[in-house]
């Protein structure tokens, strides 16, 4: 049963009917899913889409920070990557950022229920209010924990050419560590968070008619790669900047061309020198990959979510403590 967002409204209760969609954050998932069965299907289709787009993430992220590599064009930085390092320099950085991305799905999945617990009724429910605080503490703190791992990615991207980081992402945790410290593996953490903190909202009201009713329609799709492109270009200077911030000041080649101290100083100082529009550095290959990563989301969370439902329907009805919310038809 296909359902329309605008027309449903979500009733927090622990039971389980035929007509039942189940609400598990941080996505919504159709009828018989269990909390863990979502969570393993949001997975999975974020590390295909993910694995599918680790290229364009390596050339954006050398023309973002404006290093050296940066300041090349798209051509001939994708033809420095392959020069150097072939196939595989395009991937750099991609195991550790499924890693932190599985690292940070499984924060998320801990605080929000433990903020939950803590925040219920004596029947154990949640009110929309309290979903919302759980909702915001679980993507904070999950983006502030596996922070270190976004910038130990970037750092990884940006070493292509020069080779400090011959131990690979233990060899540049390690130096970062004793360079800079702890303060360092988490320089720009507070903005990561706040900003996947606004654009995960953004998403999940872009995401919700097709996650509903489980359906990839073209319409939907369109409808959702629009709005992905309006949220990404509202975003895409903030991530400039945290790229920027990550970037591996102790070595002159790897940094930004411009000096700074921080966030804000990182934004002003690049506007003062290359213009407004520099903070949107490597937008146009960011852009490119939004198609075949929406749609590569779309159809292996489908295929998955069905696998799962199938499985579900053969071994018989979800528990009801499986079950944390439901959406129901108004009338």
């Amino acid at each position: 049963m296909a359902v329309n967002p605008r027309t449903t409204r979500v009733v927090l209760r622990d039971s389980l009917r035929d007509d039942t969609y189940v609400y598990t954050r941080p996505l919504l998932v159709g009828y018989g899913l269990t909390t863990s069965q979502a969570y393993a299907t949001r997975a999975i289709a974020a590390l295909a889409s993910n694995a599918l787009v680790a290229p364009f993430d390596v050339v954006q992220t050398l023309a973002q920070v404006g290093s050296k590599e940066g300041r090349k064009s798209y051509k001939r930085i994708v033809e420095d990557i392959w020069e150097k390092e072939g196939f595989s320099g395009f991937f750099r950085g991609a195991f550790v950022g499924s890693l932190r991305f599985v690292e940070t799905a499984a924060v998320n999945y801990v605080v929000y229920y433990a903020v939950k617990k803590a925040l219920a009724d004596e029947a154990g429910l949640l009110s929309e209010n309290n979903h919302q605080i759980a909702n915001a503490a679980s993507i904070i703190l999950s983006s502030i924990i596996s922070y270190p791992l976004e910038l130990i990615k970037t750092r990884l991207i940006l070493d292509f050419d020069h080779k400090k980081y011959q131990g690979g992402a233990i060899d540049a945790f390690m130096d970062t560590l004793d360079k800079e410290g702890w303060s360092g593996l988490f320089s720009g953490a507070i903005l990561s968070a706040v900003g996947n903190y606004a654009m995960i909202e953004i998403m999940e009201r872009i995401w919700t008619p097709i996650r509903l009713g489980l359906a990839i329609a073209p319409p939907k799709l369109v409808d959702a790669i629009i709005q992905s492109f309006i949220a990404q270009t509202i975003y895409y200077p903030i991530d400039t900047v945290l790229k920027m911030v990550q970037a591996p000041h102790i070595y002159r080649k790897l940094h930004p061309d411009v000096p700074f101290d921080g966030a804000i100083e990182a934004a002003t100082s690049t506007v003062s020198k290359h213009g407004f529009f520099a903070l949107w550095r490597g937008y146009a290959i960011a852009a490119l990959k939004v198609v075949p990563y929406i749609t590569l989301t779309s159809l292996t969370y489908q295929i998955t979510a069905d696998s799962f439902e199938r499985v579900n329907i053969r071994a018989g009805p979800v528990g009801a403590a499986n079950v944390n919310t439901r959406v129901e038809r108004l009338a």
